[in-house]
């Protein structure tokens, strides 16, 4: 993204819906998707609690997600 000399663009994360009363246009956002992190934070601990002899470490990755100031979703990785 290029913005202009002295141009400032606002961008949210997680939906902070106090300090974004009043902005126009309502800023693009960065939804960390705390609620898949809880989701797969259960499923993990349910699997380990179930296979308590498995000794190797599991890593789970959530990606973010851009969400534009119209509301779409925008692949990240394609912006950079």
């Amino acid at each position: 993204m290029v913005l202009e000399k002295g141009k400032t663009e606002i961008i949210s994360c997680n939906f902070e819906q106090p300090y974004l009363i009043g902005l126009s246009p309502f800023p693009a956002e960065i939804d960390l998707r705390v609620e898949t992190i809880g989701e797969r934070g259960v499923e993990r601990l349910l699997w380990r609690m179930a296979h308590r002899s498995i000794v190797e470490r599991i890593v789970t990755a959530i990606e973010p997600q851009v969400i534009s100031h119209e509301g779409q979703r925008i692949n990240w990785t394609e912006v950079l």
